[in-house]
């Protein structure tokens, strides 16, 4: 079997297996008892399944709400101009305005205009 790079018994491994593991043992107990004790066991185990996801989904992280990655912020905070003839991305509007006239006359790219253009 192989393991994954990260230990499973982190934060992640133990939230995991409360959150899958113990709902799926207690209807699997239900069903081999085959009745149940008296009426509040099955609401337990109704009310367990979304309660254990919810737990699942702090210890993830998650707080319902998308959040954005500081790259993702941070792309979208800077603007860029592309060339429409060979779509390189300026930071500068009069870069990608030379590259299109270059592009349109030459049918190629300048390299000493494509210099400026931003690296992904």
């Amino acid at each position: 079997m192989l393991l994954p790079k990260n230990n499973f018994f982190s934060k992640h491994g133990w939230g995991m297996l409360l959150g899958c593991a113990l709902p799926i043992m207690a209807a699997l107990l239900i069903f081999v008892w085959g009745k149940l004790p008296n009426d509040y066991w099955l609401w337990l185990v109704i009310l367990l399944c979304p309660l254990a996801h919810i737990v699942m989904m702090r210890l993830h992280g998650h707080t319902g709400q998308t959040e954005r990655r500081p790259e993702e912020e941070q792309a979208s905070a800077a603007k860029f101009y592309t060339c429409p003839e060979c779509g390189l991305r300026y930071a500068e509007p009069i870069w990608a305005k030379k590259c299109a006239a270059w592009c349109r006359k030459y049918q190629s790219c300048n390299l000493a205009i494509t210099k400026h253009a931003v690296k992904d």
